[in-house]
């Protein structure tokens, strides 16, 4: 969108016929950025977000809109807060988080050996997907919001 040139076309007809069309650009008056230019990882994403002004007297629907470009070489928890938090107060909006994931997603095939499925538990099998993927077991906050989760789904029922 921030490259997409915006146009009207104007056709002028005479006695029935079409005489002239011509592309009319509409100029924009609130400007579009990403942030940074392309993908990079979080610390260089927050580093960039950092220089951005701070908010001032205009009206906030003059501020310009931003999409933020960010690679992740794994999930992070709380991404869009640690994101909200460090626009605060900065003359922007955010129109976009743009995230590009460089890593696999969770394997379809559990590898727990010598187990039968009504012995699996769901956290052992969320932390061999995360090893699977990631390559290590997910840390404290992953476990907690597993569990969080996994806790209400059993109260729902």
């Amino acid at each position: 969108e921030k490259d997409y040139e915006h146009e009207v076309v104007l056709v002028d007809f005479a006695n029935g016929k079409c005489e002239n069309i011509e592309s009319l650009p509409i100029p924009r008056f609130i400007p579009m950025q990403s942030i940074p230019d392309d993908f990079q990882n979080l610390d260089s994403v927050l580093a960039a977000i950092a220089l951005i002004p701070e908010a001032d007297e205009r009206p906030k629907n003059e501020w310009p809109w931003i999409e933020i470009k960010i690679a992740l070489d794994a999930p992070i928890t709380g991404l869009r807060d640690t994101i909200a938090e460090s626009l605060k107060n900065k003359a922007i909006r955010l129109i976009r988080l743009n995230i590009q994931r460089n890593y696999e997603d969770a394997v379809t095939q559990i590898k727990l050996p010598g187990s039968e499925l009504r012995d699996l538990k769901p956290v052992d099998i969320f932390s061999q997907c995360y090893k699977d993927s990631f390559g290590e077991l997910p840390d404290s906050d992953w476990m907690n919001a597993f569990q969080e989760l996994l806790d209400s789904s059993e109260g729902s029922e």
